[in-house]
């Protein structure tokens, strides 16, 4: 694992975005079905989209025009399993809050989903992200890849952490092993 992550460009009819693989996320739930615990678990793939390669929404280092006016984007969004996206009205794409990204006008200013620029930007990101899936078919495995490497270097790093607790709790035992002894006189 380089630690680099690859930032995909993608051209589209209303400009240039780029996207990156981002960490799943993974939703593990359980049901009863009877007496028995069911245990249900769901990987979303993730991946952010915005319209400079530095991933900050800002209009100065990239955007994309909407009559005549520029525009940045900057989502971090998750992919819906096709159940969930019938329910949205077929939409697979699900943005995930976010307090400096979204859509940004040119002088940095979010737009308000009542602007009629938010939808454009809404349609263009979109078809960004369904050209960016069509074009890169194994980004969810990746996606799950970079989710279990994560989760598989926090246990090795809890393991570590135990294994050192464990260490000192063996000197202690051994110090009062060794007052137990020195008790006995012998």
């Amino acid at each position: 694992m380089s630690g680099e992550k690859k930032t995909y460009e993608i051209e589209t009819e209303g400009g240039k975005f780029y996207v990156q693989i981002l960490a799943a996320d993974r939703d593990a739930r359980f049901h009863w079905e009877g007496d028995k615990r069911v245990e249900q678990e769901t990987i979303k793939g993730r991946v952010q989209v915005a319209t400079d390669a530095e991933f900050e929404g800002r209009v100065t280092h990239g955007s994309v025009k909407v009559r005549g006016r520029s525009y940045a984007t900057w989502h971090a969004v998750e992919k819906l399993p096709e159940v969930q996206a019938a329910r949205r009205g077929g939409d697979p794409w699900l943005s995930e809050p976010t307090y400096s990204g979204g859509f940004r006008n040119d002088r940095g200013q979010q737009v308000k989903l009542d602007a009629k620029a938010w939808n454009a930007l809404y349609a263009m990101e979109r078809g960004a992200l369904n050209k960016f899936a069509e074009e890169n078919p194994d980004w969810e495995r990746e996606s799950a890849r970079l989710l279990f490497e994560g989760k598989r270097a926090s246990a090795l790093a809890e393991k570590r952490r135990l294994e050192l607790a464990a260490d000192q709790e063996d000197i202690e035992a051994a110090v009062w092993l060794k007052r137990i002894e020195d008790l006995g006189g012998e």
